[in-house]
C-alpha cells in the first residue's frame, strides 16, 4: 500500500523507468524548464554530486544549466561527460505506461506535462507518489512529456560511479537549457569552470545504435515584396505570394546532394541526402487583393545538410537569384563525424541535429558518441513511445562505454574522427 510518508523516499528514483515517470510531472517545454531545474539538481546533490548551477537565460525562470561532478567543481576536469537536454518541444501527450513500452511526448528525448497540481516542495520527493499508482494499475496516464533519456543518463552515471569509485573523479553530467530553440544551453556551457572532457556521450533516441555522423542544419528565412491592388485586374498589382511560389518550386525541384560518402579508417560512412522542411507560409492581405507580402518560414526552411552549411548556402542563393530577401539569422552549423565504440555494436546516422556543434572542444575530444533507447521518427508525433526494455539496456550500455574509454581496456589504435568546418578532419587516438 501507498504510505503517506516521504521523509525517506529519494528525490529522484533510483530505477530508470521509474525516474523517468517521476520526471514526467515537470513541465519543462522549452521556456519553462525552471522546474525540472530545480528538482533534478537537488536530487543529484542528495546522491552526493557537487552540483553548480549556469544561469543561461535573463527571464527570472531559472532556466539554468546543470553540470555535476563527484569533486567540487574546478577542482578536476572530469574525462567523461553525459550530456542531454531539459527542455522539449509542444504540444502536451499523456503519458501511458504498460507492460512493455512508455508512450507519449519525450519519452524518446528529454521532457514536458501538465497533469497535476502542486508546488515545487511537494516535487521534491515525488517517487512514492508516482510508483503507488503503478501498484495498483499495469497502465498510467499523465499529462506529461517525460525525459527517457535524462533519466537513463543518470542512472547510468550514479552506477558507473558505485560500481567504480576509482573512476568517479572522471566522471560529470551536463544537462542544458534551449536545445530544442537557440542551443543557448550547450553555448553558456562552454564557460563552465572544470567543463572540458576528453569524451562526450550525448543522450538522444538513435534506435539503440551508435550514430556514426550527425546531419548538418541550415535554417533561412526567405521573404518576398510584391504591390498591393485588386486582384481582379492584373496591371494593378504583384503578387508576392506568387513569387514566392515560384521560389519555393525551384527549392523542391532542385537536386540536392545525395547519398554522400566519407571513409575513414577503412569505414564507409554515409550521411545519407540533404532534406528539408518549409516549417510554414504566410502573406497577403484579404481574398481579393494581390498580395504585398508573403514569407516562408516563421521558423525558416530547415535543411538537414550532408556537405556543408557554406555549400548549401551557394547554391539556396543560386536558386533564389535575386527573388527574394533571405535571412541567415537562424544560423546554422556543419555535419559532425561521430566516433564509433571501441566494440562492436550497432552504427546508423542521424538526421537531427544536436548541441555537439555547440561545444567549442569538439575539435579536442577523443571521442563524442550519440546514442540512446527509442525512434527520432516517433518523437513529435501523437504515437511517441519507447520501449521499457531500450531503456534498461540504454543504461547497461552507457555504462560499459564510459567503463572502457576510462579503464583504457582496449590497446588498438582506433582514432575518432570530428567533422568540423569544411571537411577537415580532427583526428585523435582514444589510447
Amino acid at each position: 500500500m501507498c504510505s503517506d510518508s516521504h521523509s525517506e523516499m529519494p528525490i529522484l528514483s533510483t530505477d530508470v523507468v521509474d525516474l523517468t515517470q517521476q520526471l514526467c510531472t515537470i513541465d519543462s517545454v522549452s521556456g519553462k524548464e525552471g522546474e525540472i531545474v530545480d528538482v533534478v539538481a537537488k536530487g543529484l546533490e542528495e546522491q552526493g554530486w557537487h552540483v553548480h548551477r549556469q544561469k543561461v537565460y535573463d527571464d527570472g525562470k531559472g532556466r539554468d544549466n546543470v553540470y555535476a561532478t563527484r569533486v567540487p567543481i574546478g577542482d578536476h576536469v572530469p574525462r567523461l561527460v553525459f550530456n542531454s537536454h531539459f527542455d522539449t518541444v509542444p504540444p502536451l501527450i499523456p503519458l501511458k505506461r504498460t507492460d512493455d513500452a512508455l508512450f507519449g511526448r519525450g519519452v524518446n528525448e528529454a521532457k514536458e506535462r501538465k497533469g497535476g497540481g502542486g508546488q515545487l516542495i511537494n516535487r521534491l520527493l515525488p517517487a512514492s507518489s508516482l510508483l503507488c499508482p503503478l501498484e495498483r494499475s499495469s497502465k498510467v496516464s499523465f499529462l506529461n512529456e517525460i525525459p527517457g533519456q535524462l533519466a537513463a543518463l543518470i542512472i547510468a552515471a550514479n552506477r558507473l560511479v558505485d560500481e567504480r569509485p576509482d573512476l568517479a573523479k572522471d566522471v560529470a553530467l551536463l544537462f542544458v537549457v534551449g536545445e530544442e530553440i537557440d542551443h543557448a544551453g550547450m553555448i553558456k556551457a562552454n564557460d563552465l569552470p572544470g567543463y572540458g572532457p576528453e569524451f562526450l556521450i550525448v543522450g538522444e533516441p538513435t534506435e539503440m545504435t551508435y550514430a556514426s555522423i550527425q546531419k548538418g542544419a541550415l535554417k533561412v528565412k526567405v521573404s518576398v515584396a510584391g504591390k498591393a491592388g485588386h486582384s481582379g485586374y492584373p496591371h494593378a498589382g504583384v503578387s508576392a505570394i506568387h513569387k514566392l511560389v515560384e521560389i519555393l518550386d525551384d527549392i523542391m525541384k532542385y537536386e540536392w546532394p545525395k547519398d554522400a560518402h566519407h571513409d575513414t579508417l577503412a569505414i564507409t560512412i554515409v550521411p545519407g541526402d540533404t532534406t528539408f522542411n518549409i516549417g510554414s507560409i504566410s502573406g497577403g492581405q484579404a481574398l481579393n487583393a494581390w498580395a504585398e507580402k508573403a514569407a516562408a518560414g516563421n521558423l525558416s526552411i530547415f535543411f538537414r545538410v550532408t556537405t556543408t552549411y557554406d555549400d548549401l548556402k551557394n547554391r539556396i542563393e543560386t536558386i533564389v537569384n535575386g527573388r527574394a530577401q533571405l535571412d541567415w539569422s537562424l544560423g546554422g552549423n556543419n555535419p559532425v563525424k561521430l566516433t564509433l565504440p571501441p566494440y562492436e555494436a550497432p552504427v546508423g546516422q542521424a538526421s537531427f541535429n544536436t548541441d555537439l556543434p555547440y561545444f567549442k572542444g569538439i575539435e579536442q575530444l577523443r571521442g563524442a558518441f550519440l546514442y540512446g533507447a527509442g525512434t527520432i521518427t516517433k518523437a513529435f508525433g501523437p504515437d511517441e513511445f519507447v520501449p521499457i526494455s531500450e531503456l534498461r539496456e540504454c543504461v547497461v550500455n552507457h555504462v560499459r562505454l564510459a567503463k572502457t574509454l576510462l579503464e583504457h581496456l582496449f590497446n588498438l589504435f582506433v582514432k575518432c574522427s570530428i567533422l568540423i568546418g569544411n571537411y577537415t578532419f580532427v583526428s585523435h587516438p582514444y589510447v
